[in-house]
């Protein structure tokens, strides 16, 4: 970068709460996502290294767990990042059935793909729903209801952490936001990390999936079924607050013995010794 080039001025809250039929600055957009924890894969969105350069109290290894949004537009040239320079085995896709035939992930030599088909949902969501009320409320149900449906392919995601210390994954979903939020958060905060870095790392996403976000609103407001309701919930439920994070990180302590913890023990049936495993393979 030269000497006389300004960097871009910004509250990063301003930014990542901006709703998701307005652009953010691509300055603003081009400096978040040129610096770490953001790794540039050709074709990808909103891939990141799941450690935290600025947390170094309790790091989880570099290079290992990644996370990002889906993989329909991925170029040969990231194909080759993400096996020959980052060495990644295995990819979790988080998304459902629908999403995985709309949105195909294209072939990898040398990655395996894994994919669970979901738990029956515990609670029914119209996007109305996310236009009524608290959205921050609404979105922590929802997030609940992932901590659900999600038991399987979660389970599988740190069985490998378990398991393969030593093979770099990475999970995504359909913008990297909601199910690839989740896990993020319970396997950072797994790892020792405090709250207000697990947010940030949450709130990132607005601007990692800003540079295919029209791309992904303008299809789904295509839709000639959605109602006024529909339209503004679906808008709550794709934008950003950081009081989302901050009440589900809350939420995991309050319903779960010991957090996170309780929850990999109650739901997702890990042992202890297991636990202690998965924790210190995190921390390499």
């Amino acid at each position: 970068m030269g000497s006389n080039e300004q960097l871009p001025t910004y509250v990063l809250r301003d930014v990542v709460e901006t709703d998701v039929l307005t652009a953010i600055s691509a300055d603003v957009v081009s400096h978040i996502i040129s610096s770490p924890p953001f790794v540039s894969v050709p074709g990808l969105f909103n891939f990141r290294d799941l450690s935290h350069p600025h947390d170094t109290l309790t790091p989880l290894k570099k290079n290992y767990i990644f996370r990002s949004g889906m993989l329909a537009f991925l170029e040969e040239e990231g194909k080759a990042k993400l096996t020959t320079d980052l060495g990644v085995k295995k990819i979790f896709d988080l998304r459902g059935a629908p999403e995985r035939d709309r949105f195909p992930s294209p072939e990898i030599e040398g990655v395996q793909y894994h994919w669970l088909p979901t738990a029956q949902d515990t609670v029914k969501f119209s996007w109305a729903d996310y236009g009524m009320g608290d959205p921050a409320a609404t979105m922590l149900k929802m997030y609940q209801n992932i901590l659900v449906t999600h038991v399987p392919i979660y389970r599988a995601v740190f069985e490998h952490i378990r398991d393969f210390p030593d093979q770099p994954f990475f999970f995504h979903c359909t913008a990297g936001k909601d199910r690839t939020g989740v896990l993020s958060a319970l396997i950072l905060r797994l790892a020792g990390y405090a709250p207000d870095t697990i947010v940030h790392d949450y709130v990132l996403t607005r601007a990692g999936f800003e540079p295919v976000r029209e791309a992904l609103y303008k299809e789904l407001l295509s839709n000639k079924d959605l109602d006024e309701a529909a339209t503004r919930g679906l808008l709550v439920a794709g934008g950003i607050l950081y009081e989302t994070m901050v009440n589900f990180l809350g939420f995991m302590e309050d319903e779960f013995e010991n957090g996170v913890e309780g929850y990999l023990r109650s739901k997702l049936g890990f042992s202890s010794t297991d636990i202690d495993t998965i924790r210190a393979n995190l921390r390499g």
